[in-house]
């Protein structure tokens, strides 16, 4: 008895048409593996480009916080300066005027 072509598998039919089957498998199996390859470059230059722009972010919250905090820190150094250097530092040499003067004038009259 003699099957007909459409009940025959492949490896049953010419080498040709065979070969040509397992080529469209083999293509089909490339396109996968392409497309798959292509999702997880997406996906990894997504998370790249994510990631960048996280670190970006932070850097620039440390940058802001750095600035405050140096701008406080300048401002607690000026005042402490001022009020623990300069003042008194005008004052001694007012004192030291006013010593000065009443040596000259110890000086002169004795």
């Amino acid at each position: 008895m003699e099957e007909s072509l459409t009940t025959q598998t492949p490896w049953m039919l010419s080498p040709h048409v065979a070969n040509y089957s397992t080529r469209l498998e083999d293509a089909d199996v490339a396109v996968k593996v392409i497309a798959t390859f292509a999702v997880m470059l997406v996906v990894s230059v997504i998370v790249v480009v994510v990631a960048a722009a996280a670190a970006a972010a932070a850097a620039v919250v440390v940058v802001v916080v750095v600035v405050v905090v140096v701008v406080v820190v300048v401002k607690v150094v000026v005042v402490v300066v001022v009020f623990n250097v300069v003042k008194p530092l005008q004052m001694m040499k007012s004192t030291l005027g006013l010593v000065w003067q009443v040596y000259i004038l110890s000086a002169v009259v004795t």
